[in-house]
């Protein structure tokens, strides 16, 4: 899983594929990966993919990924389950997507494909800032990483991806966990009398943890409502990536949590979800 030396990169050639590109090609340089740029064409009857998909494709990565020698993939069918389906087949470590585009991708907030991807996929998913505009162009280094934990064994994974992202980025990795506001009698309670044993014990449970992974991090615990707790504790360390993690549901992969898709959608940076 780590370091990604497999990444896939679905395009539609939208705005938003432009923008995700610099990133791909950064994290394919970092990490001397395998970079595959890949297209999925809507299915009409059993006619092979058209040439002009296929010189979109080569002038994409020429034009996005200049310098790379990347490997082009030209697919029909279902776009998110070509996509899970030729990642799996390839063995692709990680998968870097937008949260928007056009066409299909716009359906829903995040766009079907992505959302798709997002359920189902068994490697981490990287997804962009979610902003209805396209975002100024960022800078592809990494000095903060924040990764969002819960108190679940579920976690594991995300935690070793963001420490050896950090460590292989030199990037100051904090971790974050929330302790959730109770709304009771329509009003706000902060659990009150017993927030103070709650915070304390799952700081313990979190340092516990990153004594038996050996991982050394910054540890922050705060209380509120969790996809903003995490939005505004992202914003206070200047995060350039959030890494979150994603739950398996009876042993089939990508099932996210029910916190994990208002977590992607208010970040204010990309999100790596694992």
């Amino acid at each position: 899983m780590f370091p990604p030396k497999k990444i896939v990169f679905p395009v539609d050639f939208s705005e938003r594929c432009e923008w995700v590109a610099p990133m791909a090609l950064a994290f394919a340089r970092r990490f001397e990966s395998e970079l595959t740029l890949l297209h999925v064409s809507p299915l009409e009857g059993d006619k092979a993919p058209v040439p002009p998909a296929r010189v979109a494709l080569e002038t994409f990565a020429a034009r996005s990924l200049p310098g790379l020698d990347t490997k082009l993939a030209l697919l029909q069918g279902d776009p998110a389950r070509e996509i899970v389906r030729f990642s799996e087949e390839h063995h692709a470590d990680l998968l870097m997507m937008p949260t928007r585009g056009r066409g299909a991708f716009r359906r829903f907030l995040f766009g079907s494909v992505t959302a798709k991807i997002l359920h189902d996929a068994a490697q981490p998913v990287w997804t962009d800032i979610h902003a209805r505009e396209i975002p100024t162009p960022r800078n592809t280094s990494f000095h903060n990483v924040v990764c969002a934990l819960d108190l679940t064994e579920k976690n594991q994974a995300a935690l070793r991806w963001a420490a050896q992202f950090s460590a292989a980025a030199g990037a100051r990795l904090l971790l974050v966990h929330v302790v959730p506001l109770v709304v009771y009698a329509s009003k706000e309670v902060a659990y009150w009398t017993w927030q103070r044993e709650i915070i304390a014990a799952a700081r313990e449970h979190i340092e516990s943890l990153l004594l038996r992974e050996g991982i050394q991090a910054a540890l922050d615990v705060v209380t509120g409502d969790i996809p903003y707790a995490v939005r505004d504790a992202a914003r206070n360390a200047q995060a350039d990536l959030l890494v979150i993690a994603r739950s398996l549901d009876n042993g089939q992969p990508g099932r996210l949590r029910s916190h994990a898709y208002p977590i992607i959608q208010h970040s204010p940076c990309p999100v790596v979800s694992v």
